[in-house]
């Protein structure tokens, strides 16, 4: 556990540096990370209202290392989404204040300097709130497929000892379910297939 905060805390504190305010046409992988940044906002609440705050950093800690981290910011790594970054740093901030009152308030400040964020402290900012209309069940669990193909994808390539610089002229993949073209295109960009 001690480990996993460590790393949820160096995550966020990397964070920071990729903030910004320019904004860019919505797509499909914003759209989820918005998604899933609420569905998590939700939970976390339910959870705290449960005094169940072992649940609600799980949840939290999650978000910031698969989704965000590991996922969302490798997924856009060629494209500029700081303002997108920035709306999940600042929930993230806002959710961890009581439980982190210093390095949130530090990096916060970071933000403050940036003139990202008004408030004088993370501290004097109302609880963050989760809006329903952001959520959507069905493209998260697009997303949870599209990561289950790539997990098998890379293990391909690694075990074919194929880096990921070369291009594949073709990926195969069967599904049981409809793939969209979005999707598709994600796992090939991930995946580096032509």
């Amino acid at each position: 556990a001690k480990k996993e905060i460590g790393k949820v805390l160096n995550v966020i504190w990397n964070l920071k540096n990729l903030t910004g305010r320019s904004k860019s046409n919505l797509e499909i992988e914003d759209k989820w990370i918005i998604s899933k940044l609420n569905s998590m906002t939700k939970k976390f609440q339910e959870n705290i209202d449960k005094f169940e705050t072992h649940n609600a950093m799980r949840e939290i800690s999650s978000f910031i290392l698969n989704d965000l981290s590991r996922t969302y910011i490798q997924m856009t790594r060629d494209k500029d989404k700081s303002s997108i970054i920035t709306q999940c740093l600042v929930q993230i901030l806002k959710l961890l204040a009581p439980i982190s009152p210093f390095i949130t308030d530090s990096i916060w400040q970071d933000l403050r300097n940036k003139n990202i964020v008004k408030e004088e402290s993370v501290h004097l900012t109302n609880w963050p709130a989760y809006n329903e209309e952001d959520i959507n069940q069905s493209l998260e669990q697009e997303f949870e497929a599209i990561a289950k193909v790539l997990e098998i994808g890379l293990a391909e390539r690694d075990k074919a000892k194929v880096g990921l610089r070369w291009p594949l002229g073709k990926a195969s993949i069967s599904s049981d379910k409809k793939i969209t073209k979005e999707s598709l295109d994600i796992i090939a960009k991930q995946l580096n297939v032509k």
